[in-house]
């Protein structure tokens, strides 16, 4: 959470497209944007593999592996609210999530062959097509992405010494490596 000093609706303004430029220079497209509520979400977005040199990657070398293992997305929620006068709270959240599908069985080496196919049963011996049963498996939150976006909104908004008593408070990482 970040305490921001605004002294009037255009800084409130100028704070809420900074945001959304942030975002999406990491590939967070906004989803839902509402000011009365003052809540932005954003479209998931799958993380970058490590011949994806022109999309941002994760902000660890834990989450770059990852990524680069199983199909992992990212979505971000921020919330900016009034936190007395003059002055805003901003909140950013990035949820974790983990593509989950029902496993395959090879019973010979041309079976192995429509492993990506629908025509290979599932250990269960069910005939389904591929994407029943998949799910996306929440894995917690990225806290090192969360305060780094909240940094990067930080530094793009900021004038200096008007963001002296910007307090930075870093979550804990739902999944440590």
């Amino acid at each position: 959470m970040a305490r921001i000093p605004v002294s009037d609706p255009g800084d409130f303004d100028r704070l809420w497209d900074t945001a959304t430029d942030v975002l999406r220079a990491h590939n967070l497209w906004p989803d839902r944007q509402d000011r009365a509520a003052g809540i932005i979400t954003t479209f998931p977005d799958t993380s970058a593999n490590w011949f994806e040199f022109w999309r941002p990657f994760p902000s660890t070398g834990y989450h770059k592996l990852e990524a680069n293992v199983q199909t992992i997305r990212r979505q971000a929620r921020i919330q900016i609210e009034p936190a007395g006068e003059g002055e805003c709270n901003m909140t950013v959240q990035v949820d974790v999530e983990r593509y989950c599908t029902v496993e395959r069985q090879a019973t010979n080496s041309a079976s192995a062959f429509q492993i990506f196919g629908a025509k290979l049963p599932t250990t269960e011996g069910r005939m389904e097509p591929r994407q029943a049963g998949s799910y996306w498996e929440p894995l917690g939150r990225d806290a090192a992405m969360e305060t780094a976006l909240v940094d990067r909104i930080l530094r793009r908004f900021g004038a200096g010494s008007r963001l002296a008593r910007a307090e930075i408070q870093a979550t804990q990482p739902a999944n440590p490596p």
